[in-house]
């Protein structure tokens, strides 16, 4: 379905969305979905994805593979379809690194401490390894798992390799911001030195600094 039909349905059913703004001068740069269409009250929005999460992350789990192993569960009086458990695992983790492991992400936490508790041993770990090599995610997936494991979540499903906590100051000052309910708002250099030093790999985050110097100098010349 084309989105002038999706918005068409929407319409229909009385919602009205109209296009947000980006948050920043870069803009937008996110390749897995549009921004989100908000209803003119700012009550609703909905976001409309075309990968599982922003790339890397799609080179090793496209939207077809998600789909292909969905499961079906009930809600409520009818049948939802949700990723496998190995699949909603890497990307809760892709998620919280994606935003930094900030103060949005302490829901991906809890999701992820809830699915290893209650199906830890549903996650093929094999696959769930092939695919965060293949969706060059190594690095901020095993620092997610690490701080579950550092956090006292039930992590003994996780291969040890998986959750072994990195050496590095950049890991502890994450863990704290979760142990403190992050107290202060992360400074933009701040930010920047937990993408590049926890949250990506470095080519990823060298590709994502590119777009958005890119960006912002589209931006100036406005």
């Amino acid at each position: 379905m084309r989105l002038p039909a999706i918005l068409a349905l929407y319409g229909a059913a009385g919602l009205n969305y109209h296009q947000t703004e980006a948050r920043s001068p870069w803009g937008f740069i996110s390749d897995a979905s549009m921004l989100p269409l908000t209803g003119a009250d700012g009550t609703s929005n909905i976001d409309l994805h075309i990968h599982p999460d922003a790339w890397p992350l799609h080179l090793g789990l496209s939207g077809g593979a998600v789909f292909a192993a969905a499961r079906t569960i009930a809600a409520g009086d009818t049948q939802i379809l949700v990723p496998s458990t190995t699949h909603m695992l890497l990307l809760t983790a892709s998620h919280a690194a994606r935003d930094l492991f900030g103060p949005s992400t302490a829901k991906s936490l809890i999701d992820a401490a809830r699915l290893l508790q209650q199906c830890g041993d549903e996650v093929d770990w094999l696959e769930f390894e092939d695919r965060l090599r293949k969706g060059r995610v190594g690095k901020p997936v095993r620092a997610f798992l690490a701080i579950l494991d550092r956090l006292g979540v039930d992590t003994k499903a996780v291969p040890r390799a998986l959750r072994r906590a990195p050496a590095s100051a950049e890991f502890e000052r994450a863990v704290k911001d979760y142990t403190t309910l992050f107290p202060h708002d992360a400074s933009t250099l701040a930010r920047a030195r937990r993408e590049l030093l926890l949250c990506a790999e470095p080519g990823v985050a060298l590709r994502r600094d590119v777009q958005r110097l890119w960006r912002l100098c589209r931006w100036w010349r406005q």
